[in-house]
């Protein structure tokens, strides 16, 4: 028994001759044409698996040529965390770490002070607990999240190898240190201002003022963030206070709540660690 098998013909050499085929007008759907390709780029010897479906083969053959050999799906992009300049927006709140909470204070502090977070960028690889937080905190932030994903286990661990002491004015002082900052820390508001033109002051004492004039009048210092110590039976808590575009919000671990200026006298009075932005007289702030 003879048996002749004659070859299927791509569709640009079909459309050549004299009516033996006609070439359908719809074109194939991209994603089918898509997933052909792949499998056929894919395929490892024997027979191709779509042979039940011949006329999308048909239709996908004038493509397949030695430039797609090579064809892989793209993937898709992800979102790349934008690390400089960073935007502010209103706080979310962190699990909590520490019974007394001042890790999780001590963190929304540093993340809301202006340029502070960013001192991490050049900070040693030994801080990169650190910079890990930061970078899982603001991308939360962005996907609109109400707590954040970050695990302050691996800060509160890095800092218990560090330190012997884990008081939050002393963890306060050794980042500084070791982050080299532009600004100054003093123990009380006269000493932050006995140094003058200073653009930005860290008070480590209870304060009331949220902002003071300079002599010369040429510009003025702005309280934008700040940390409470608030008794609570024979424990103490803390609690940080930071701005965002005018207003007020309090962090304390998941709850985050916007307050106006109005409720601030209280835990002001029991500050133990202040943020003042110098800020120009006749510009916007």
């Amino acid at each position: 028994m003879n048996v002749s098998v004659t070859p299927i013909a791509p569709l640009r050499d079909r459309n050549s001759e004299e009516g033996r085929f006609q070439a359908k007008s719809s074109p194939v759907d991209s994603k089918v044409r898509g997933v052909v390709l792949e499998l056929m780029c894919n395929a490892k010897g024997g027979l191709f698996a779509s042979a039940s479906a011949p006329q999308i083969v048909i239709d996908v053959l004038p493509t397949f040529d030695s430039s797609q050999l090579g064809y892989t799906p793209k993937e898709k992009r992800k979102s790349k965390l934008k690390k400089a300049p960073i935007n502010r927006k209103a706080p979310i709140g962190l699990k909590s770490v520490d019974r007394e909470g001042w890790l999780n204070s001590l963190m929304q502090f540093i993340l809301f002070v202006p340029g502070f977070a960013e001192l991490f960028f050049f900070a040693p690889r030994s801080f990169y607990p650190f910079q890990g937080f930061i970078d899982q905190y603001y991308l939360d932030q962005q996907e609109n999240r109400a707590i954040s994903r970050v695990n302050g286990l691996m800060l509160f661990r890095f800092l218990n190898l560090k330190l012997s002491s884990l008081s939050l004015c002393h963890v306060f002082e050794f980042l500084s240190s070791h982050l080299h900052p532009q600004w100054k820390i003093s123990a009380t508001l006269d000493d932050a201002l006995a140094t003058p033109g200073a653009k930005d002051l860290f008070v480590i004492a209870p304060t009331s003022r949220r902002q003071f004039f300079t002599e010369e009048n040429a510009f003025f210092y702005d309280l934008d963030a700040f940390i409470e110590l608030r008794p609570d039976g024979q424990e103490l808590s803390f609690i940080t206070y930071v701005k965002v575009d005018g207003s007020w919000y309090q962090c304390d671990d998941d709850r985050i709540t916007q307050l106006t200026s109005n409720y601030l006298s209280v835990p002001l009075s029991r500050s133990v660690l202040l943020h003042y932005r110098r800020v120009e007289l006749g510009k916007k702030w």
